[in-house]
Formats: C-alpha cells, sequence, structure tokens
C-alpha cells in the first residue's frame, strides 16, 4: 500500500502504470497467497487502491472510472487489461496447492496434513473440525473450486460416486439427478454401471430414472485403462492439470453471475484478440 501511495506521486503513462502493478503489487502478495486465505476486506482494499492508481487518481482527488472493476480484470484476449481481483487470484493459487494435495499424496507435506487432518477419508472429503489452523482452512477454501470444476476421469471405476462426484463432463453439474422423488444410494459407484467384461456400459435399468441427455451422456463416455485408479482432471486445460491461470479464469467467469462469458461480453473474436496481443515488434535494421 504504501508504495502505491509512493507512486502516485510520479507522472506515468498507463502502459506504465500497468506494468507497476502487474509487476509489483500484484506480484508481491502471490507468496503468502499460496497458502494463507487472505480476509476479503483487505483484498477487496487493494484492488480499490490499485483501480485508483489505474485511473490516475492522485492525493485527495477523485477521478471517474470509465470501467468497472471486473472488467479491467479480464484478460486482454476478452478485451479487458488483466489487472487480477486479489480474492479471486487467491482462491486460485489455494486451489493449487489442493491440487498437489490430491496428485501428490506421498509427499511430506501431504503426509502430515493426511495425519493430522484426514486420517481415514480422501481430502475431498475431509472436514475443517475444530481445531483447524489458517493453512488448513485457506486450503478448504481453495478446495471449493475443485469440487465445482473439476471431473473424474473414469479408469477402474472403483472410487467415483455415481450421484455424488463430478463425472460426466457434457452436463451443466457433471453428474445425473434421479427423476422425481426417487430414493438412491449415495454409494453407488460408476464400476455398478460397467460390464466388467466387455468394459461397455450397462444401463438400462437407469433409463425410466434418467432424462435423454443424461442417458445419452453416460453412453458417450469414455472409459480409461481399468489398471489405473479414476483419477481427477480440469477440463480447462489439454493436458488435465489444473493451472492457476485456468483456475482464475474458471473464478472469474463463475464469481456469481458477476462476469458475463466473453462470448457474451464483447463482439471482439477472442483468437482475433489473441492474435493482436502476441504481436511483437519488429527489430530496427
Amino acid at each position: 500500500m504504501e508504495k502505491l501511495k509512493g507512486w502516485k506521486k510520479l507522472t506515468l503513462s498507463q502502459a506504465g502504470r500497468e506494468i507497476l502493478i502487474k509487476a509489483v503489487a500484484q506480484a508481491i502478495p502471490a507468496y503468502p497467497m499460496n497458502l494463507f486465505k487472505f480476509p476479503n476486506s483487505f483484498c477487496q482494499e487493494m484492488d480499490a487502491l490499485i483501480s485508483k492508481f489505474w485511473w490516475g487518481q492522485k492525493q485527495g482527488e477523485n477521478r471517474i472510472h470509465w470501467v468497472s472493476r471486473e472488467k479491467l480484470g479480464r484478460s486482454k484476449e476478452d478485451c479487458g487489461i488483466g489487472l487480477r481481483s486479489f480474492t479471486l487470484f487467491n482462491d486460485a493459487l489455494l486451489a493449487k496447492q489442493c491440487w498437489r494435495l490430491i496428485v501428490e499424496p506421498n509427499s511430506l507435506w501431504a503426509s502430515v496434513l493426511k495425519a493430522r487432518y484426514f486420517p481415514n477419508c480422501s481430502f475431498l472429503k475431509a472436514k475443517r473440525g475444530g481445531r483447524a489452523s489458517w493453512i488448513w482452512s485457506s486450503l478448504l477454501a481453495g478446495r471449493e473450486i475443485l469440487r465445482n470444476g473439476a471431473h473424474w476421469q473414469i479408469m477402474d471405476d472403483n472410487d467415483t460416486r455415481v450421484w455424488v462426484d463430478r463425472w460426466l463432463t457434457s452436463l451443466p453439474l457433471g453428474k445425473p439427478l434421479p427423476l422425481g422423488p426417487v430414493q438412491v444410494s449415495k454409494n453407488l459407484k460408476v464400476k455398478s454401471l460397467i460390464c466388467q467384461e466387455s468394459r461397455g456400459w450397462d444401463i438400462d435399468f437407469l433409463k425410466p430414472f434418467l432424462v435423454d441427455a443424461e442417458f445419452a451422456a453416460i453412453l458417450g463416455t469414455i472409459t480409461g485403462d481399468p489398471l489405473l485408479k479414476d483419477r481427477l482432471i480440469w477440463l480447462y486445460e489439454k493436458r488435465g492439470s489444473y493451472l492457476v491461470k485456468a483456475g482464475y479464469y474458471w473464478c472469474l467467469t463463475h464469481s456469481s453471475g458477476r462476469i458475463p462469458p466473453p462470448s457474451l461480453a464483447t463482439n471482439c473474436p477472442r483468437a482475433l484478440w489473441k492474435i493482436i496481443w502476441k504481436l511483437e515488434t519488429p527489430p530496427k535494421i
């Protein structure tokens, strides 16, 4: 905050202000935000200071903010500036640590956390508890991103639950919903829907309880190597691994419906802007 107040005394172009914001003001808090959930009031105060600095506000003067803070947070490919929201970026960073906790269960730090907070269940099913540390409470806040955005890829189909876990990528909720007041078992595993000999779907008995779209979504799901365990994948990356950049964009487009998807927010083709921002200045001869 003191750095921002000092910068306000300088005469800088908007390009200079953008560089200072991204290289210093938004980079310094990134290290502690990897493990700690910062208070929303602090994040909002930082967002407000950066927004005032971006619009050239000095001392106690007030200047008009011609574009909302949410629009400034979009990437340049989506006709924004890329000034990240501290709250959403904090959550995206914490989700990365949660991802590491899931995919690297044998690491030292994962073993310590498991022994302390969830010795008898998986991380996705763990509860906060009455004596949770700041780090553990922060990780649980980032875990919600994986719960709502990640999907399970069916391999040996021993762990994924039909009605609870997200495993159908073509459905908005990622899982089927039973029609009407049908009582279903929440512990029903996906392996109950697969013929172990042919590895094909055997779900005719579920047809009366599913809508056609859900029935077709199950039939269209391809199972993987049965020798491997079901794994968590992030659909918004080609390799299926969670990245902070992809997680932040997911938070941006799903944060209480505040920001519409890029296709609705602008008429500019996203691919065109992506090409424009990657253009390089030709070398001087």
